[in-house]
């Protein structure tokens, strides 16, 4: 069986580098979003080729500003009526000590995730 897909929705990555060129070559849209602030190498050489480039930071848009598409993060709703005490309890979190939630990803995750690990006894 062959299948040729309608569109291709890429998120970056350089495994998106292959498959977004070879789209192009099929005359297949494409559609990048980009979910960090500065877009990586993989978005920059895909973008020439993509039909539209999504992105909820409007930043990204001085990047791509012919392609540029403003689109809201698709976040479920039940991210927001969560039980702060049922989260507590199962995470063992206590109101006796702070409590430090650090965040990241993408470009330098991995240095942040280093610098927490070795640092956590003096945060």
């Amino acid at each position: 069986m062959r299948l040729k897909p309608n569109l291709i929705f890429s998120k970056g990555g350089y495994v998106a580098l292959p498959v977004v060129f070879a789209a192009k070559l099929l005359r297949i849209p494409v559609i990048i979003h980009e979910s960090d602030s500065i877009p990586g190498l993989t978005t920059k050489l895909t973008a020439k080729v993509a039909d539209e480039v999504w992105a909820e930071n409007p930043n990204i848009q001085k990047y791509f500003p012919e392609k540029f598409k403003h689109v809201n993060l698709p976040i479920r709703k039940l991210l927001f009526s969560g039980n702060p005490t049922k989260f507590q309890e199962k995470y063992n979190f206590s109101s006796q000590k702070q409590n430090l939630l650090v965040m990241g990803g993408s470009q330098g995750a991995q240095a942040i995730n280093n610098f927490i690990y070795n640092n956590t006894n003096d945060l």
